[in-house]
């Protein structure tokens, strides 16, 4: 039976020699290495066009230094799951989870103090907005407002037709408490109806076991038109103290002077 055979030379440094004549069926082949340790030997088959490479070849390859990583490569870990990260990209993540939380809880709390400030100065009950709601309801419940004023009662902070200051804040004073009288707020807004328009100021003190702003005086000064301008208290809490009466000669002197009407008190000392 013939054999088909083939013709493999080796290449060791720079000679090529024929090696052996081999069947084309047979599995190994062996070769006697005659070269240092310095070269390489390559078994090339004449016929294919095969070579093979001794495993200290492939051993020498597997030597080579891994390639450097670059900066984009380091710095871009999204999408990477962190069993195949290297250390410096499990560091650069961390550090971007870090400064991104870092960044979303500052977020959060300076909303939320935002928030606080905002909803304390309109809805809480110690703020001059809350006043000027307050006043207002009463002012529209007065019979005796609407009918210098007119219907349809709309307060704002400045009587100028700039709807732009119209809706700034509400004008008001706060005092501080002293030893004999609590902290005390002013308020002055304005209000315009269907007929006339008018000034509203509130006398306001804080009651020391609630907190609360209680009304000392509520009323509303409407110009008269070329006539003298009329006063409606709304609210009166003031104290009413009855004047002595005075005897002996000057008695009748300080009884005309009774009838006659006194001078309106200042805004801040109703």
């Amino acid at each position: 039976m013939l054999h088909h055979c083939r013709t493999v030379y080796r290449v060791t440094g720079t000679k090529i020699t024929s090696c052996s004549r081999m069947p084309t069926r047979s599995r190994y082949r062996h070769f006697t290495n005659n070269s240092s340790q310095n070269q390489k030997t390559i078994d090339i088959d004449a016929t294919t066009g095969a070579s093979s490479i001794p495993h200290s070849g492939e051993k020498a390859d597997a030597k080579k230094k891994p390639k450097k990583m670059s900066m984009k490569e380091l710095v871009n870990t999204d999408g990477l799951e962190w069993k195949k990260m290297t250390s410096g990209q499990r560091v650069v993540h961390s550090a971007k989870t870090v400064s991104y939380t870092g960044v979303i809880i500052f977020g959060v709390v300076l909303f939320s103090t935002i928030m606080f400030f905002l909803g304390s100065e309109l809805f809480g009950s110690t703020s001059a907005s809350s006043v000027f709601s307050d006043a207002l309801d009463k002012i529209h419940d007065s019979e005796a407002v609407k009918d210098l004023v007119g219907d349809s009662i709309k307060g704002h902070g400045d009587h100028s037709g700039s709807r732009a200051r119209r809706s700034r804040g509400i004008n008001h004073t706060i005092t501080d408490a002293t030893a004999t009288s609590p902290r005390k707020m002013y308020v002055r807004f304005y209000i315009e109806g269907t007929k006339s328009q008018g000034t509203v100021h509130c006398n306001m003190y804080e009651d020391p076991e609630t907190g609360k702003w209680e009304y000392k005086t509520l009323r509303v000064d409407v110009p008269g038109q070329g006539l003298p301008s009329t006063r409606l208290y709304v609210v009166d809490n003031r104290v009413k103290t009855k004047p002595k009466e005075k005897k002996g000669l000057f008695k009748s002197l300080w009884k005309s002077k009774r009838q006659q009407p006194q001078q309106i008190e200042s805004e801040m000392d109703d």
